[in-house]
């Protein structure tokens, strides 16, 4: 049995809730009770997808570059006149 209430709404949610109304032709009480059932429900998970993965793989990266000092590897890879 619905239970009748007074809610005071802010005007920026009256919009969003009326906008969503006029827009799929539902009354406005009817969109106020589904955006509160949503609000109020556990996250769904979505079904069927993989968790993703991510496979390292070799870059080929030179063996005489060293990635531990970005200065020393910028004037390696790009020169001294690269400021």
């Amino acid at each position: 049995m619905p239970k009748r209430t007074t809610v005071t709404l802010d005007d920026d949610v009256v919009a969003k809730l009326a906008g969503e109304a006029h827009r799929s032709g539902l009354p406005f009480r009817h969109v106020l009770n589904e955006a509160l059932r949503r609000a109020t429900s556990p996250p769904r998970k979505p079904r069927g997808l993989k968790p993703f993965k991510v496979r390292a793989r070799d870059l080929g990266a030179r063996p005489d570059l060293d990635f531990d000092n970005i200065e020393q590897l910028l004037d390696q890879v790009e020169g001294p006149f690269r400021k």
